[in-house]
């Protein structure tokens, strides 16, 4: 009874502390990865678009657009030009794509009822995928997701001792502060990527 309750709600924790310890380690590797690994805790919003504007330059405001449009699903654009399985396609090879794809999703041409809407959002992804400043962007992005899915596969967490278990709880307020962090830094559903 209640000792099988108490082993079942420890092995929730445990699962649950798994999967939080791989989003901590994917939200402390993100910060690194996009702002040159400075302490977690000491990140502002103000010094990340600093950052950010002194590396890259603002960038053109069809690709600002494209970003916002995008909303940091990566996917979107390289699928939309054919390359979700080529996602370091050439400037030359996306051009070649767009044009291709012009032919049959332009407006005049395309009867499709959302053929403004569709065009619309492959002219986007072009401009993004043709854009050094979003080109380098997606190049990130792409990396971090790369990168995520080879460091986060088969992670565990094992619990032996009582440490085990408020040490998971200690890091619960640190995951807090470091996921605000860091999504005041990169942004999450903005064009602060």
């Amino acid at each position: 009874g209640g000792r099988r309750r108490a082993r079942d709600t420890l092995l929730r924790a445990v699962a649950a502390a798994t999967a939080l310890l791989a989003a901590w380690q994917a939200l402390t590797w993100a910060a690194g990865a996009f702002v040159g690994r400075p302490p977690l805790l000491r990140l502002s919003a103000a010094s990340c678009a600093r950052q950010a504007q002194a590396a890259a330059g603002p960038p053109s405001q069809e690709v600002a657009e494209a970003l916002q449009e995008f909303n940091g699903r990566i996917e979107d654009p390289l699928r939309l030009l054919g390359f979700e399985d080529n996602p370091g396609a050439s400037a030359k090879e996306v051009k070649a794509a767009y044009r291709r794809l012009v032919r049959t999703e332009h407006p005049d041409v395309s009867d499709r009822p959302d053929a403004e809407r569709r065009f619309r959002r492959l002219s986007l992804a072009y401009a993004l995928l043709t854009d050094d400043y979003g080109r380098r962007k997606m190049d990130q992005a792409v990396e971090v997701r790369e990168a995520w899915a080879k460091e986060f596969k088969g992670t565990e967490l094992e619990v032996e001792t009582g440490q085990d278990v408020f040490a998971f709880l200690f890091l619960w307020g640190g995951m807090i502060l470091g996921a605000l962090a860091i999504t005041n830094c990169i942004g999450v559903g903005d064009v602060r990527w």
